[in-house]
């Protein structure tokens, strides 16, 4: 009914500006910071980066080959894991080592020999700090070990 009036209306020369009533008219402040914190109740899903979770280390000793992927879906959810292979054969210890070398690869992350049958696998969030060998030029100094040190009188 109320497009007959306005085509009657518009015939005779009258031109009506229809005001759409199904949107309603957000008026804003003006105030960039209050409009800022408008938006930003839409957005929640911001997490703050600043979080100390405890990360946990994990320590496999696998039995057989069938465990690999476990490890390494543990590296992709970016937990480091030290692998002891003392009790497998060095055949079956080679395959895993291959194995977990190319997921190290894929997740840009570092793989340290920390014996020869233990490793540390660290992905790419990660970074271990080797002091054994400022440790042991130290020692020979005598600069950490200062109960080493004789006193003089």
């Amino acid at each position: 009914m109320k497009k007959y009036w306005y085509k009657l209306l518009s015939w005779i020369g009258f031109e009506i500006e229809e005001i759409p009533e199904d949107k309603p008219v957000k008026s804003s402040t003006g105030d960039p910071m209050v409009d800022m914190l408008d938006n930003s109740k839409k957005n929640n899903n911001i997490i703050s980066i600043h979080q100390n979770k405890p990360v946990k280390i994990v320590y496999i000793s696998p039995v057989d080959y069938e465990q690999v992927q476990g490890i390494a879906d543990h590296l992709r959810n970016y937990r480091p894991v030290i692998v002891n292979m003392e009790s497998i054969d060095k055949e079956l210890a080679k395959r895993i080592v291959d194995f977990l070398s190319g997921t190290t690869y894929a997740i840009s992350g570092s793989m340290q020999k920390i014996n020869p049958n233990i490793f540390m696998i660290l992905p790419q969030n990660f970074s271990m700090l080797n002091l054994t060998d400022e440790v042991k030029d130290a020692s020979i100094k005598n600069e950490y070990l200062a109960w080493n040190k004789t006193i003089e009188s």
